[in-house]
């Protein structure tokens, strides 16, 4: 019997890999617990591939699923979908793209956050609305935007994702600073305090790894230092804004707007009708919302799943 289940998708991988994985895995989508409760053989398994977005956090008690599991490996570098702490207390080890050499490989995320700058800046989507509703240029100041070239862009976490899309815009003309305790870097002007280097920025770029240190560290005292006119961009991961300040900022102008890819609690299966982002970006163009679809290319999950693959042959 195969040890190895492989959840993630296939379908952007080559024949050649698919027929890879296929051959030594049991490829099997699983994104909830009826899934897991309507798995056949679960005694077989001792890795677990898993979904990069399952409607439930992995915990603990995956072993009364998945009984002699031993390595669970997510083809992402964010782990908030995985409570690694409770599985390592039960002897299940956690792998991650984060730290490995793939990583540099890839460069969705980083384009995607480019796109969510440009179109925060030169509201692009809210240019589309504008016609799906039936106006042509009869809202000019609705749609009138910044250039690139004539901004300032603050960088939260100068690490593969800001430092894309840092060299990035310096190309396009833009003056980059940034804000990052671990990281050095003479091409950019480097700020100490936050709260300082927020009050520079026309837009405020949020790209660091969710950590007891950084959750929450996007608040209202955030808000209250920056422009009037700026935006903020963020592709992280939900919880490191607060959500309720994000909201309070864009309702009484602090802000001029926002352009997100990520929001808080997506593993709860009920949070499309919960999450007070999404029902404020319904009523206020202000609030731009992707599906925290940064990473979904053809390119990065072949290589993300491939090297998830390769991780558990190595294992086993």
């Amino acid at each position: 019997m195969k040890k190895i289940l492989f959840s993630a998708s296939t379908e952007m991988l080559s024949d050649v890999d698919k027929n890879k994985v296929g051959s030594s895995c049991e490829v099997i989508n699983i994104i909830d617990l009826e899934h897991l409760n309507a798995l056949k053989g679960s005694k077989n398994y001792k890795i677990w591939i898993v979904h990069p977005c399952p409607s439930f956090v992995i915990g603990e008690r995956i072993i009364d699923y998945l009984p002699n599991l031993e390595l669970i490996i997510t083809p992402t570098t964010g782990t908030t979908h995985i409570d690694i702490v409770s599985l390592e207390r039960k002897g299940i080890k956690v792998i991650g793209l984060k730290g490995t050499s793939v990583v540099n490989e890839i460069k969705a995320s980083s384009e995607f956050t480019f796109i969510h700058i440009l179109n925060a800046l030169r509201k692009f989507s809210n240019s589309i609305d504008h016609v799906k509703s039936g106006r042509w240029r009869d809202g000019d100041s609705e749609l009138r935007g910044n250039e690139v070239c004539e901004s300032v862009i603050g960088i939260v976490g100068l690490g593969r994702i800001g430092g894309n899309v840092a060299k990035w815009l310096k190309c396009m003309g833009a003056k980059v600073i940034y804000y990052d305790p671990y990281v050095e870097n003479s091409e950019y002007e480097r700020y100490d305090n936050l709260l300082e280097m927020v009050s520079f920025a026309n837009v405020l770029v949020v790209s660091v790894h969710l950590s007891k240190e950084t959750q929450g560290m996007i608040d209202l005292n955030v808000f209250k230092n920056m422009r009037s006119d700026s935006y903020i961009v963020n592709t992280s991961r939900g919880e490191v804004i607060v959500e309720e300040d994000l909201i309070y900022a864009l309702k009484n102008h602090l802000i001029r707007g926002a352009s997100v890819d990520v929001l808080c609690d997506e593993n709860d299966i009920e949070f499309l009708e919960k999450n007070s982002l999404i029902k404020f970006s319904k009523l206020f163009p202000s609030l731009i919302i992707t599906p925290h679809v940064a990473g979904l290319t053809y390119e990065s999950e072949s290589k993300a799943q491939m090297f998830a693959y390769n991780e558990a042959i190595k294992h086993l």
